[in-house]
């Protein structure tokens, strides 16, 4: 009998320890839950960040090819200005 009471003590103890691994284990489990929780969070607003800038980026080229539009319809302005000009000294 003594060995019985001896074998479930020790299957006692060892049913504990068992719990506390389990609680350890599920803590842990909590916590990198939380931290991938987290880290998905900041993935999205990175996603976020990167689809805002590339609209920008895309806005910016526009501007910049309507910018080089402009810039080559003001010079052939002042080419044809130039050419009216020279026609008119020629005329005076």
């Amino acid at each position: 009998m003594a060995a019985s009471a001896e074998e479930a003590q020790a299957a006692r103890a060892e049913i504990g320890r068992a719990r506390e691994a389990l609680q350890r284990l599920t803590a842990e489990l909590h916590v990198r839950v939380g931290e991938r929780d987290e880290a998905r969070k900041d993935l999205q607003a990175a996603r976020s960040e990167r689809e805002r800038l590339a609209e920008e980026l895309l806005a910016a080229h526009a501007d910049v090819d309507a910018a080089a539009q402009s810039r080559n319809a003001l010079e052939e302005i002042h080419k044809a200005l130039a050419e009216a000009r020279a026609r008119m000294s020629g005329i005076r």
